[in-house]
């Protein structure tokens, strides 16, 4: 996940960023400062999660 990794750090505030199958790690109470996660839709192999760049 590496280069993805350094892609969606280019990312704009202000964005969002949709993840299927894998939230992106760690959550914000965990140190994630930069998405914020608005929601999540489904379960098991069907979950997606929408997020928004916040810094």
């Amino acid at each position: 996940m590496g280069d993805l990794s350094m892609k969606i750090m280019e990312m704009k505030i202000g964005s969002f960023l949709i993840a299927c199958r894998f939230p992106l790690p760690p959550p914000p109470s965990e140190g994630n400062t930069q998405w914020l996660l608005l929601c999540t839709i489904g379960n098991c192999f069907d979950r997606v999660w929408l997020y928004e760049k916040i810094r």
